[in-house]
């Protein structure tokens, strides 16, 4: 009996809790269910319970959810302001120095600084019994000093009605720029999160409401062809339910400038064409420059025949992959490859690169080199998950010589994506995945200094800055 009274009682605490009214910080939202929701991950992405969805929503725990259902949920951004994630703080090892005073001596100064003769007279280049001369400035030691401190974890943030994105906690989802073209019955809307150079760009043709609410949307639909160029190249565009979507390049390596927007539209057999200007800005790459001393050239010797027959072979997977022309495949949901956010490499950053040898005791410099990064590095230590920033097909999960554990992801019309020098793939050729599903884990297999994710978004062979993905409104 007093098992029982203990079971009622925890029962009614539970039914208190769910009645609790909602204060102004966890004020509501409205969220549209996609495909595959329940609740439980509703829940668990509005940081609330089953049961408080639930009763907002007058709906059974158990209930199935139909994709494009309202539901009401606590706001998102009080969600993502609370602060339980747990932080990680990035440290640089800076020297230490000692100004050396009269009748100093090396053991002195080393038991001083708690460190060894041996290694003063390593970092400071000298014999472990020379003379020290007051006033000379020794190396004792390093110290660390925190750069910056990231809060790990991530919050799905709803961009539109019809657009969310998963985004770590230490990342500022940016607001796209956009332009607005009027025509008799339609409008074409362009975003991008920079009308500059190497960034995506989105378009939709949508129709216009009349002052009396009704709206256009049948004649838009009935068009016989609808074509879209952008700089002279042909853009594919998909039909939709409610107009029509494009994506496309912005090159990071064309001129900047006014850049044209063409589309022939052809109703009742009449086409006509419609021309536009996209304002396009110049961007700023920077440039690191690197020293690689390439050996003794008397040892250099022909490559392994494996290394070649690797290069050859991940080659020719890279060629046979990315002349996939496969259905469009992008939804309203993407997601930041990580769950913390720093680049450590920029995109399409000019690395130039100094190289030189020695030969016969001298030292030959060889022409400098300057390629640009086509991808973007992110930190990721060994382990670290790494997620589908859209959905898709996996086209490659192989090792490769220069990338490592190398993913492809098919997002639809030669839209990629790429993951390169994981530790472990989670993922297979042929599998089809979704935003924010986790795919692998960060590594530094392959040409890589440390483990981090390199990231690659090409549309249609041309590389663009892979976060500028995330900014744009796409819609099913």
């Amino acid at each position: 009996m007093k098992r029982t009274s203990i079971y009622f009682i925890c029962f009614v605490i539970y039914l208190g809790g769910l009645s609790l009214p909602l204060t102004g910080e966890q004020a509501t939202t409205v969220y549209r269910v996609q495909r595959g929701d329940t609740l439980s991950r509703i829940a668990r992405r509005f940081r609330t319970s089953v049961g408080q969805i639930a009763q907002m929503n007058d709906l059974n725990p158990r209930s199935v959810l139909l994709a494009g259902r309202s539901l009401r949920v606590p706001n998102p951004q009080a969600a993502s302001s609370a602060n339980n994630s747990p932080t990680v703080t990035s440290y640089r090892y800076v020297p230490v120095y000692y100004r050396v005073r009269p009748g100093d001596t090396l053991s002195e100064i080393a038991s001083r600084h708690r460190t060894s003769v041996g290694r003063l007279a390593s970092w400071n280049r000298m014999q472990p019994n020379g003379i020290l001369r007051a006033g000379r400035r020794l190396k004792v030691g390093v110290r660390r000093v925190a750069v910056e401190t990231v809060r790990e974890g991530f919050h799905w943030q709803q961009v539109t009605e019809y657009t969310r994105v998963q985004v770590p906690y230490s990342y500022q989802l940016p607001t796209p720029e956009s332009r607005q073209f009027d025509e008799d019955f339609f409008s074409v809307h362009v975003f991008a999160e920079k009308f500059a150079q190497g960034n995506a760009a989105y378009l939709e043709l949508r129709p216009h409401v009349s002052e009396a609410g009704a709206s256009t949307l049948a004649r838009l639909l009935a068009l016989g062809e609808v074509k879209l160029t952008f700089r002279g190249e042909e853009v594919p565009v998909d039909r939709t339910s409610w107009g029509y979507r494009a994506l496309f390049a912005i090159p990071p390596d064309r001129p900047p400038g006014d850049q044209p927007l063409q589309l022939v539209v052809t109703e009742g057999g009449q086409s006509r064409l419609l021309s536009y200007v996209l304002p396009i800005r110049e961007t700023n790459y920077p440039m690191s420059v690197s020293r690689i001393n390439l050996g003794d050239r008397s040892r250099w010797h022909e490559p392994d025949p494996e290394v070649t027959a690797l290069i050859q072979t991940s080659q020719q997977k890279k060629n046979q992959i990315f002349a996939i022309r496969s259905a469009n495949q992008l939804s309203g949901q993407m997601a930041h490859p990580r769950d913390m956010h720093r680049i450590t490499s920029p995109f399409f950053i000019r690395r130039k690169s100094i190289r030189y040898y020695r030969e016969n005791g001298r030292t030959v410099y060889q022409p400098p080199t300057i390629r640009p990064h086509r991808g973007l590095d992110l930190r990721g230590f060994t382990g670290a998950p790494i997620y589908a920033i859209a959905d898709g097909r996996i086209v490659c999960a192989q090792r490769m010589y220069y990338e490592g554990n190398y993913t492809v992801i098919d997002h639809g019309h030669g839209v990629f994506s790429g993951y390169m020098h994981q530790s472990r793939f989670l993922v297979s050729e042929g599998d089809r995945v979704e935003a924010a599903q986790e795919i692998g884990k960060s590594g530094a297999t392959g040409m890589a200094t440390g483990p981090h994710l390199h990231l690659g978004l090409w549309i249609r062979n041309v590389p663009v800055n892979p976060l500028s993905l995330l900014s744009l409104p796409i819609r099913e």
